[in-house]
């Protein structure tokens, strides 16, 4: 059976959380180097398992093949509003671009 092949790499962390990552690897009677890996191996997997339940969701969502009527409505409704009323709220007036 081969070995495991690992590649060697550099991070930069704070004093203070090398400490931690020592202390907590030496609790678990780890090297600090198989500490960091199981706990980034671990935050990785739970991401995947929450990506996975996503997708699933997303899979789940039943889209309409046509658009109703009153959706359609609400994209031809317009506000208008007067130079007076701009003239006096210059947020909406900068919001519309005017």
């Amino acid at each position: 059976m081969e070995g495991t092949r690992t590649v060697q790499t550099a991070f930069r962390f704070s004093p203070e959380l090398v400490s931690r990552l020592k202390r907590r690897a030496r609790l678990e009677r780890k090297s600090v180097n198989a500490y960091v890996e199981g706990a980034i191996q671990n935050a990785l997997d739970s991401g995947e398992d929450k990506y996975a339940r996503l997708e699933a969701e997303l899979k789940e969502i039943k889209v309409p093949k046509e658009i109703s009527h009153e959706i359609q409505a609400l994209s031809s409704f317009k506000v208008e509003f007067t130079d007076e009323e701009l003239a006096a709220d210059d947020r909406l007036a900068y919001i519309l671009g005017k």
